[in-house]
């Protein structure tokens, strides 16, 4: 991977386009069309899911699934998958889920909550983080995820409120 790609890349959320190996890349105008691009890898994902192997499965309207492969580096002391990583899969496809809005908005997550019900191990295999938006308004948006296993089996259950911003429109010229 060409790592000067990605330092390069515009961020989305700022009204760019986006930055691939080959090179520059029409922008999409909503998330979901951004999120489909790195899926078909027209697109570098975000330099944090690389890292930790997250990876797109599905994109729908208002709904994402995301999956990881637990690896060695993702265990705690107990030989499970860190709650913090399993936190970080859920906010990537709780975020993901907002993919409705223009691509040059932005979203933060302002409330995480996460249950965990049992544990991931490398046993586990690979786990999936199915994402919804449970209401949104033009500012803010309440989204849940569950994060199970092939198997169906769930093994955390997040929720989150996420605040919308929009860059300002232009003024007309006079």
């Amino acid at each position: 991977m060409h790592e000067t790609a990605i330092a390069d890349r515009p961020r989305r959320g700022h009204g760019q386009g986006y930055q691939t190996m080959t090179g520059a890349v029409p922008q999409p105008s909503t998330v979901r069309e951004y999120l489909l691009a790195i899926q078909a890898g027209a697109a570098e994902p975000p330099t944090a899911a690389r890292l930790l192997g997250i990876s797109i499965v599905e994109v729908g309207d208002r709904h994402a699934v995301f999956a990881l492969v637990p690896r060695l580096e993702h265990l705690n002391g107990n030989s499970a998958v860190h709650g913090g990583f399993l936190a970080t899969l859920a906010d990537f496809v709780l975020v993901g889920a907002i993919n409705h809005i223009a691509v040059t908005s932005t979203v933060a997550t302002v409330a995480l909550n996460v249950t965990y019900q049992r544990a991931v191990t490398l046993a586990t295999g690979e786990i999936r983080a199915a994402g919804t938006v449970l209401h949104a308004t033009e500012r803010t948006a309440t989204v849940e995820a569950k994060i199970t296993d092939l198997a169906g089996q769930l093994h955390a259950h997040a929720t989150a409120t996420c605040v919308i911003s929009h860059p300002p429109v232009p003024e007309p010229s006079r």
